[in-house]
């Protein structure tokens, strides 16, 4: 077909949260890749940054036809903590 769009790639980017007692600071780590980690007073820029540097290590994976390096199994929250699923499109 002449002019086909591509299907747009569809990240699962999971965000494990933590507030800091003392702080009140959020803090945020991936639960399914290495790398990204945010912390912020809200959890909207946490969020915002998280997906943001997520976005960025799926594009340099995708760019370099490297396989994702996927956590099997996935980090679990911990006591106190919570997750969150994002879908990221690039």
């Amino acid at each position: 077909m002449v002019g086909a769009a591509r299907p747009t790639p569809v990240f699962d980017c999971q965000v494990i949260l933590a507030r800091d007692a003392e702080s009140g600071r959020l803090h945020a780590r991936c639960a399914n890749i290495a790398g990204p980690e945010a912390s912020g007073s809200s959890e909207r820029d946490v969020l915002r940054s998280m997906v943001s540097q997520f976005k960025q290590l799926m594009e340099q994976y995708a760019a370099s036809g490297e396989p994702v390096p996927w956590k099997d199994p996935v980090d679990q929250p911990g006591e106190g903590e919570s997750r969150r699923w994002i879908p990221v499109h690039l």
